[in-house]
């Protein structure tokens, strides 16, 4: 049999093209994958999410939320939250004793003007109502501020490093707080506390009905580069970043960028210059900010970082 002559054959003809676009389609899709890591809310591509095995009071808990976006949380173990949760008690129990000691003596102030001992049995019965109200809403009312305003942390929960979280994937909200902790009264019965032992993500009744967990919070070391940018004066700075939007950026899409950025020096040139083009536009436009010029974009990821941490550091969200 004659082959046809490499130059008349069209197959010949299209290799070179086919291997040099998928060459393009491989490199491609390894900067896809790296972006969909460095900002996960940004850039959203499916990520495929293994099936859950049998689960373990040491495994994370994985699932995907409908931004693609795969959330991964460690449940606490029910002896830290024991221990959260007797400081909490401690805690509570103070501020009751010192509301209760100054609403006494606010009643015997205003008594005091005008005593008449054939009242002294209603006022005891009045001071004894107001008692059983203050220790009996003291904990609903602190448990409740606290996850309110420390996004799921109470003074307890914040020593033992572990958080509330919602279990499907979306940010906590004040209805799942207000439900989770009206429950505690129900909580609180003996029948009930065999819950957290049967729940394979330790959630008692409250969680179950709120869709709420306890979980651990991650405790990563810092990176070099945080460390770095840290100590960077903001005078330094080449771009700047309004406050607000810094606020309504994904902290996780900030400390991805940080960990693309500590690993900067490891990645080829071409690459990371490819990743830089790609995703400072997509953080720019989440900001409300004007894109960084062609060959900038890695000054304005430290800068981005950088504000973050300096908002952070002042308390301001």
């Amino acid at each position: 049999m004659n082959l046809p002559e490499r130059g008349s054959n069209p197959f010949y003809r299209r290799a070179p093209a086919d291997a040099a676009r998928r060459s393009r389609n491989s490199r491609r899709g390894n900067d896809d994958a790296i972006l969909s890591q460095a900002a996960p809310s940004l850039y959203h591509r499916p990520v495929p999410t293994p099936p859950l095995q049998p689960f373990s009071m040491t495994e994370s808990i994985v699932f995907d939320t409908p931004e693609n976006i795969q959330i991964r949380y460690r449940p606490a173990g029910l002896g830290t939250r024991l221990i959260a949760w007797m400081i909490d008690q401690t805690f509570a129990l103070v501020l009751e004793i010192l509301i209760l000691i100054g609403a006494l003596l606010t009643v015997a102030s205003v008594a005091s003007l005008r005593f008449d001992p054939s009242e002294s049995s209603e006022a005891i019965g009045y001071l004894t109502g107001l008692g059983f109200l203050i220790f009996g809403l003291g904990n609903l009312v602190y448990f409740t501020l606290f996850e309110l305003f420390m996004r799921g942390q109470t003074p307890g929960k914040k020593i033992c490093g572990l958080q509330v979280v919602k279990d499907d994937g979306f940010g906590l909200d004040a209805g799942g707080i207000v439900v989770r902790n009206v429950f505690r009264l129900v909580d609180s019965l003996p029948l009930t506390w065999i819950v957290p032992l049967l729940s394979r993500k330790s959630q008692r009744l409250g969680d179950m009905v709120a869709g709420t967990l306890v979980v651990a919070e991650e405790r990563a070391e810092f990176s070099q580069t945080r460390v770095i940018l840290e100590q960077r004066p903001a005078a330094e700075a080449v771009f700047r970043f309004p406050t607000t939007g810094l606020a309504r950026l994904p902290r996780a899409d900030v400390g991805a960028v940080e960990q693309l950025l500590d690993r900067w020096d490891q990645m080829p040139p071409a690459q990371r210059a490819a990743l830089a083009e790609r995703l400072a536009p997509l953080l720019a436009h989440r900001l409300s900010v004007e894109a960084p010029p062609v060959g900038q974009e890695h000054d304005f990821l430290l800068d981005l970082v950088a504000a973050d941490l300096r908002r952070r550091d002042r308390g301001l969200g």
